[in-house]
């Protein structure tokens, strides 16, 4: 595109004086890299609307056609905490709990100061939606995308642990008089070259409703001192009587904290405040985002009429950048170098490699074309593969505050949708075993019969048995990392294909990491399990089985030592002597095991007694009752929390 390039110039003789020696050179020096547009300068005004006229911004060397707008860097400190206190319903009693956020100074993942400009976020986002073949996108920007700042993700670890730990509060209980209050520090910075101080700065904070699906204003904040340049102040904050909604719904459900806001400032080198000066700047400008690896900067361009985007970046960066093939090409240090590629996916791994896409608000010609005004936007966004691949296109949660396995059954917990490009935390928790077990009781007996008189022979003989008798149980239990059995009744399906959960663990396929007993399992890349295919019908599940294991119930004989010409362990050995049959009624029910060593005998007795119901001792053997073995569940539960993001692929 060739731009027909007028230059019109009204200069007043007080200008004659400046340090150009020529109109050529205050030419080159107010349009860089030879080009111009028809925006006209008048030395006693002030195009930019920053509150500097013309002749001044020439005179010390800044742009009249860029704004001078103080840059500060307002970021969240990263711990924090969340106080709460409460009542259940007819009970005075306050009850109180803490959530702070885990991670200390002396870890190596702790950053001192965590925050994102919103608009970064978005086109982030838009580019890997709109704009990731093309390097074009349209979106909607508003004007607090350039000043929000929004506290990053919170570390999965901690947020799963405690929506296991704190959700079923407010899930299962029935509880009253809320308190929330909310405790942390933020940071702010002014930076640049062109401003010394500010003061009296104003910062509000606000929480996403998700139900009403807006922004909610929690707090304004004055902090009453100076801020000077390039020194980090940092401010404690405190929030009282927050919504119960941000921590069931923001906090707990979504995973998300707050996002601050500068809401005004006083410059005392320009004797206005901050509200009064961006008025005017977003009057007679356009705002231009810059994201980089490295930076994230927002500029003010003045646009008159119209100007082209080729003007908007000559009058940035001058000649450092190219545009070529009707797409933006180089900024600075950065070029296009991430390669062609089918999916995105394809280009998760690429850290150091990338390209430049560009947000701008909908109109009907190309970018190239449009004339901008003070209605648009311009976002210019570096973005390297892996951050490029890994951008949500939708979240996903489950919370399961007890899920059961069940005897002879699987229990199946429907996590979600997923997709090639996905990443999925799945947070466990042990609660509870329970079931049927056998409780056991031995028997011995050791007998001598016989043998009183002289000539008199004995015979002894011994028996053991084994008694159980079922019995229901439920106790408590912690799963631990040495993966006892429950981990082996774990299992994760995909599209109805079963993976042991800690197979995969053992296999690196997924990363496992603990806090208080709960286990975050994390998958970064579902496809290194079973590769998928772009479909509506990929999904995810947990699978829970209970163990079954099979034993007899009732009494068993197993063991008998000496003669064996009477049937003494099953039930000849005599009055007051232990026997098969007398165990069996006195403490069993009459339930003797099929599996007993004198089962036959036993058998044999009992046929021979239903003939004979009237001899002497038939009626003990008429109540028994001969018993298979049984399967004896064991069962447990766990509190399971997911989250599941499919990316843009």
């Amino acid at each position: 595109m060739r731009l027909k390039i007028i230059l019109a110039w009204a200069l007043l003789c007080c200008l004659g004086a400046c340090s150009f020696k020529s109109e050529d050179q205050f030419r080159q020096r107010l349009v860089p890299n030879g080009t111009s547009s028809d925006l006209k300068i008048d030395p006693n005004e002030d195009s930019d609307g920053d509150g500097i006229f013309n002749k001044d911004e020439v005179s010390r060397g800044t742009d009249p056609f860029v704004a001078d707008v103080p840059v500060l860097e307002t970021r969240f400190i990263q711990n924090f905490k969340i106080d709460v206190n409460y009542n259940h319903v007819n009970d005075n009693k306050v009850q109180s709990f803490v959530i702070q956020s885990k991670i200390k100074d002396t870890d190596s993942s702790f950053k001192y100061r965590v925050g994102k400009m919103f608009g970064v976020e978005k086109a982030l986002n838009l580019s890997a939606k709109e704009g990731r073949f093309s390097g074009h996108s349209y979106g909607e920007i508003r004007n607090e995308d350039f000043s929000w700042v929004k506290y990053p993700s919170l570390d999965p670890l901690a947020f799963h642990s405690d929506v296991i730990k704190f959700r079923p509060v407010f899930d299962r209980e029935k509880i009253e008089n809320v308190s929330i209050n909310l405790v942390f520090d933020s940071s702010v910075k002014l930076v640049g070259t062109r401003f010394k101080e500010i003061k009296d700065l104003s910062l509000s904070f606000y929480y996403h409703d998700f139900e009403k699906d807006t922004y909610v204003l929690l707090k304004n904040v004055l902090i009453n001192r100076i801020f000077q340049r390039g020194v980090n102040e940092t401010f404690a904050v405190v929030i009282e009587n927050v919504p119960l909604s941000f921590l069931k719904e923001t906090y707990l459900k979504h995973g998300e904290f707050l996002v601050s806001e500068v809401e005004n400032y006083f410059i005392p080198e320009l004797d206005r405040d901050y509200k009064t000066l961006i008025a005017g700047v977003r009057a007679k400008t356009i705002p231009v985002m810059l994201s980089t690896p490295t930076e994230e900067k927002v500029f003010y361009v003045t646009v008159g009429k119209g100007i082209s985007f080729i003007e908007v970046l000559s009058r940035i960066f001058s000649e450092n950048f190219a545009v070529e093939n009707n797409a933006l090409k180089r900024v600075g240090q950065y070029e296009n170098n991430l390669g062609t590629h089918e999916h995105l996916i394809d280009i998760k791994d690429k850290d150091k490699r990338g390209n430049w896409f560009v947000l701008t608000n909908k109109f009907k010609e190309h970018f190239l074309d449009h004339r901008y005004t003070p209605e648009d936007h311009i976002t210019l966004a570096y973005i390297t593969g892996n951050v490029l691949a890994s951008q949500p296109n939708s979240e996903q949660t489950f919370y399961g505050a007890s899920v059961l396995s069940v005897p002879n059954n699987e229990t199946v917990a429907l996590l979600g949708k997923i997709s090639p490009n996905s990443k999925v935390e799945i947070a466990i928790k042990g609660l509870n075993r329970f079931g049927h077990e056998p409780i056991s009781t031995v028997f011995n007996e050791n007998r001598t019969v016989g043998g009183g008189c002289h000539n008199c022979s004995s015979v002894s003989y011994s028996c053991k048995w084994i008694g159980n008798k079922l019995s229901a149980f439920s106790r408590n239990f912690d799963l631990n990392i040495n993966f006892n059995e429950e981990w082996s009744n774990i299992f994760l399906v995909i599209n109805e294909e079963k993976f042991k959960l800690s197979q995969l663990i053992t296999e690196k396929k997924a990363i496992v990491r603990n806090l208080d007993f709960s286990f975050l399992i994390t998958i970064e890349d579902v496809s290194k399990i079973k590769p998928l295919k772009e479909s509506e019908n990929n999904h995810l599940s947990l699978a829970l089985y209970s163990t079954q294991s099979k034993t007899h119930q009732g009494i068993k004989l197993i063991s008998q030592e000496g003669s064996s010409d009477l049937n003494w362990c099953s039930g000849g050995g005599g009055a007051g002597s232990l026997s098969t049959v007398a165990l069996a009624n006195s403490e069993y029910g009459g339930e003797i095991s099929t599996g007993s060593l004198d089962f036959q005998v036993l058998l044999a007795m009992i046929e021979n007694c239903r003939r004979y119901p009237t001899n002497t001792g038939a009626a003990s053997y008429l109540f028994l009752k001969l018993k298979d073995d049984l399967d004896y569940d064991q069962n447990f539960s766990l509190a399971i929390n997911s989250k599941i993001t499919n990316y843009y692929n």
